[in-house]
């Protein structure tokens, strides 16, 4: 879970903006939620998603891999969340 602060800041310094997207183009997302960006270099990237012609479509977070977390005794099985998967048209 993320602490948002008053601002739409998240993090330690109150810097790292955070808020939800729209997209304009919402049949090229394929996620089931509203996406929300945690930093604005994701921002940008989510908007050049869904500007772009040439990606068909795109994801945010919707990919988890399992994977063994051997720094702890005894192990743990975590997720890993893939923060953006995208289709491209092949030219």
């Amino acid at each position: 879970m993320i602490r948002v602060n008053k601002g739409g800041h998240r993090g330690k310094y109150n810097n790292a903006h955070t808020g939800k997207f729209h997209p304009t183009h919402p049949e090229k997302f394929k996620g089931n939620y509203i996406p929300v960006y945690k930093s604005s270099l994701e921002l940008k990237f989510m908007r050049y998603c869904d500007r772009n012609p040439q990606i068909l479509m795109w994801d945010y977070e919707g990919l988890h891999i399992k994977y063994k977390d051997r720094s702890e005794k005894p192990e743990k099985i975590r997720d890993y969340h893939i923060d953006f998967v995208i289709y491209v048209r092949n030219p």
